[in-house]
């Protein structure tokens, strides 16, 4: 599998003096800690270094909200990633999300932990579907489960664009979160939307997987 050329990470739990502690060679980073520096919380995003990227916007409360725009070919993309601590602090995050939604402009691709289970609606749920829409948003994964066992869906994928999106869900004891692998062609005249769970740590059959699942 090839080096992704960018990387969202939620609950990154840093404090702004460790951020230098966590570079990745071949990879320019962009953090946000959460306010105060307290326990928990925190998201970040590491660009390649061959594509050309600045940061468009960023929230930095208990919430955590940012964006990075990235130009690959001729076109730009903006890419934000969130998290939401818990769905009772579902309210003011969405107020700071929907700032964000209106801030940035042109193809959009979201991924973050909403803590917001999409198989389990509920009002915060339908709030959140209704904020997205009226935006023009689409959640890619919003069928496919990323915790197995319990049947939750609380890491979405959502973009503005017709363009194809592929989201791959990597099923691991590694973290409580599955990994999610999201391939994005920007070619207008590509509108393929694909899928599917791996479960694996092994990534020479998750290569395997996404040859023969495109």
């Amino acid at each position: 599998m090839k080096y992704p050329d960018v990387l969202a990470i939620t609950e990154t739990w840093l404090k702004s003096d460790e951020n230098d502690y966590f570079n990745i060679v071949g990879y320019e980073a962009c953090h946000v800690n959460r306010e105060g520096g307290g326990h928990a919380g925190g998201v970040a995003l590491y660009v390649a270094k061959h594509i050309h990227s600045q940061e468009v916007l960023r929230i930095v409360k208990w919430n955590s909200v940012l964006t990075v725009q990235c130009r690959l070919l001729s076109v730009k993309l903006n890419i934000t990633v969130a998290y939401n601590p818990k769905e009772a602090n579902t309210p003011p995050f969405l107020y700071d999300f929907e700032k964000a939604l209106k801030e940035c402009q042109g193809k959009s691709l979201i991924l973050g932990d909403f803590n917001l289970n999409l198989l389990k609606p509920a009002n915060n749920t339908l709030d959140y579907n209704l904020i997205l829409g009226s935006y023009g948003y689409d959640i890619v994964n919003k069928t496919l489960p990323l915790r197995l066992k319990s049947l939750t869906l609380l890491d979405h994928v959502t973009r503005n664009f017709n363009e194809g999106v592929s989201v791959y869900n990597i099923c691991s004891d590694t973290t409580d979160h599955n990994l999610l692998i999201c391939h994005v062609d920007i070619r207008s005249n590509c509108k393929k939307l694909s899928s599917g769970t791996v479960v694996s740590d092994n990534y020479d059959s998750i290569n395997d997987y996404m040859a023969n699942n495109p």
